[in-house]
């Protein structure tokens, strides 16, 4: 009699494809992410999602947006930046010194390796009111201005 809990024993067929190593995600994948979390947060928050329909309606009037449009569309973008800074793709992230140069208080020679977390240094609360809350309007010009938005982590040698 077999023991109804146990796995069974028959062996795993060969696999003819071997999994791929693992990779980082591409920018599309960073970039949809971003704007799920985006869409997520305003979901909540249906007076911000008001504010963002009446702004689109305003600017747009219809029409798809246009890289012209992007500066009339100031609360799109705060509520992207604040999404980036609630939840930055990169959480922890390493770069490599090219030039000698100096971060504060400390020398850094060419080729020293930093590392940094954006998610945690997005989540200081000497550095951000309520860093936990979503809000949008803490990056309006019009507000006191907090650090100059989430660091941008990029991919590879591209942003930093």
């Amino acid at each position: 009699m077999s023991n109804p809990t146990m796995a069974p024993t028959a062996p795993l067929p060969d696999m003819a494809v071997p999994f791929p190593p693992r990779r980082p995600p591409d920018i599309d994948q960073i970039e949809r992410d971003a704007m799920d979390w985006a869409l997520e947060l305003l979901a909540l928050r249906p007076g911000i999602q008001q504010r963002l329909h009446t702004e689109v309606d305003t600017v747009l009037r219809g029409a798809p947006a246009t890289h012209t449009d992007l500066p009339r569309l100031a609360l799109t973008e705060r509520i992207i930046t604040e999404a980036l800074r609630l939840y930055s793709p990169g959480w922890f992230v390493t770069r490599t010194v090219t030039e000698d140069t100096h971060l504060g208080k400390y020398s850094l020679p060419a080729g020293t390796s930093v590392a940094y977390s954006p998610y945690l240094i997005h989540h200081r609360p000497d550095l951000y009111a309520n860093p936990e809350t979503f809000a949008p309007d803490r990056w309006n010009p019009r507000h006191p201005q907090p650090p100059p938005g989430p660091l941008r982590t990029g991919s590879g040698t591209e942003t930093a």
